[in-house]
């Protein structure tokens, strides 16, 4: 598991790193628990920490149930949502169109096929995964296949071809 985690949070900080996070990031064991939750009967240690520096920075981050996807919302009004393993084909997703600072991103359902996005405002966006209208399914099946293939079902392929 902690090879696992340890891959998540690389992951994790290479796409804050290509999206342009400019604040600082942390995954060793003393950053980690400083930022702990300790209240004597039990600790949580979170898997890394991240330290916004502009007003573009990250504000929320939120996993699908299914822990294949992260969505994070930042105050440049954007929401990205990636996916956990690196599948050929299957790009990052930017949901933009907000008024304000996104405060809150949700996926509704373990099946990680709609995602709320509150902005600082209290409004409301619902972003639905739909069918791209530039997919060709022969082409996506074909890119999925290959995606299984290549590591394994489960691992977020069924995200090609569509779009939040």
């Amino acid at each position: 598991m902690a090879e696992a985690t340890g891959a998540a949070v690389a992951r994790l900080f290479a796409e804050l790193g290509a999206a342009g996070f400019g604040g600082d990031r942390e995954s060793g064991v003393g950053a980690r628990h400083v930022a702990s939750t300790d209240n004597s009967i039990y600790q949580l240690l979170p898997a890394a920490i991240v330290y916004p520096r502009s007003g573009d920075d990250v504000t929320t981050l939120e996993w699908s149930a299914d822990s294949l996807f992260i969505a994070s919302g930042s105050k440049d009004t954007g929401v990205r949502v990636h996916p956990l393993h690196r599948i050929p084909g299957l790009q990052p997703c930017n949901l933009t169109g907000h008024r304000s600072a996104v405060h809150g991103v949700f996926f509704a359902d373990a099946s990680a096929e709609s995602l709320y996005v509150v902005s600082k405002e209290g409004a409301l966006s619902i972003w639905a995964l739909r069918e791209r209208p530039d997919a060709d399914a022969a082409e996506v099946a074909k890119a999925q296949a290959a995606a299984v293939a290549a590591g394994g079902a489960g691992r977020g392929e069924r995200a090609m071809g569509q779009w939040w």
